[in-house]
């Protein structure tokens, strides 16, 4: 049983550093994409309050999170936040991520208006990042729409960053592998 959480680790491990390697990356991508839809919601008038629901998509939660920085530190709305998911009775969840369940949720808080979006397509060519964001922002007393907008944003890696990143990778995935061998001819597997 010892030696086989040992031989997962040591299969796991060079996936997940080399995952975090693109951090930097999703951060920046992140940044720009809730600059370029906050400069938009900022012109929006007639609202105090916005509750922000998690991307769809977002599954890392970088570009809610950024969009909500931004709108607190950019713009004169209040931010509160919804869609989380809260207990029920009988101990049953309930998932408020739903648009429908949050512009209910959103009434009962007295939340002026909604944001939802979707990260609608994040593919990555060569050395070419582009992401498809949807946003709306939706008034809760008519459920009017105040903002419907899609965008595309391209990031591209020049290449030194790129072969920094492939060689970083390389590196660690290669170093966990020699370190996984000796581990495995040391225990005798």
């Amino acid at each position: 049983m010892k030696s086989s959480i040992i031989l997962l680790q040591i299969i796991i491990l060079p996936l997940i550093f080399s995952l975090t390697l693109l951090a930097d990356q999703d951060l920046e991508v992140a940044q720009e994409i809730a600059q370029s839809f906050v400069k938009d919601l900022s012109k929006i008038s007639g609202i105090s309050t916005i509750g922000v629901l998690q991307l769809q998509g977002d599954k890392k939660g970088l570009v809610t999170e950024k969009i909500k920085e931004q709108l607190i530190t950019e713009t004169k709305y209040k931010i509160i936040e919804i869609g989380i998911i809260r207990e029920k009775e009988e101990n049953q969840k309930e998932d408020l991520n739903t648009l429908e369940m949050a512009l209910r949720e959103a009434k009962n808080k007295g939340i002026d208006a909604v944001l939802s979006g979707e990260i609608k397509s994040d593919s990555i060519k060569n050395r070419n990042r582009n992401i498809i964001v949807g946003m709306q922002l939706i008034k809760v007393s008519d459920n009017e729409i105040l903002y419907n907008n899609t965008k595309e944003f391209s990031h591209t890696l020049n290449k030194k960053e790129f072969k920094d990143n492939k060689q970083k990778t390389l590196l660690i995935v290669g170093g966990l592998c020699v370190i996984g061998i000796i581990l495995v001819r040391r225990l005798g597997f």
